[in-house]
């Protein structure tokens, strides 16, 4: 494992079946729980509806849709992965076809310290994604220790 991706596999945080109504809930509330953990900075939830109001991170897999939203390094203070399934899926822009909705129930919201740790972590994710056993793994889980470790396997 790089020294990259040791730093965001020490930081992995894990929410399950929660119900959120729409994106700008869901990130203000990611937002505050990562400022309240020192993770980030106070505005963070805005900076992720921002940044992804210009360029969206829904992405149609073959084995269902995520979302795999961050903002800039300055608004991070330590580098993590937050993973976040929904009850229900909300809506959200296609990374590819930014006008385009789709909607999503899993969410890897990524924080990066050093924007080069970006494609790293990204390519990462984007492997474990096109799995079926990993991505039907995400889905089925019933703790937030068992998809942590399911996560950590495939950083």
């Amino acid at each position: 494992m790089s020294t990259e991706i040791e730093e965001f596999v020490s930081n992995i945080f894990v929410t399950l079946n929660v119900a959120k109504d729409n994106l700008q809930e869901l990130y203000q509330d990611v937002g505050r729980e990562l400022a309240k953990k020192g993770m980030v900075v106070s505005d963070y939830g805005e900076q992720l509806q921002h940044r992804e109001a210009d360029f969206p991170t829904g992405l149609v897999t073959k084995y269902g849709n995520v979302a795999i939203p961050h903002t800039d390094a300055k608004y991070v203070k330590e580098s993590f992965v937050y993973a976040i399934r929904l009850t229900d899926e909300v809506v959200t822009k296609r990374m590819d076809q930014p006008e385009t909705e789709i909607t999503v129930n899993l969410f890897f919201v990524l924080g990066f310290t050093k924007s080069e740790d970006q494609l790293v972590l990204l390519t990462k994710m984007m492997q474990a994604l096109n799995n079926e056993s990993i991505s039907n793994q995400f889905q089925q889980v019933d703790s937030p220790e068992q998809f942590k470790e399911v996560l950590k396997e495939q950083l």
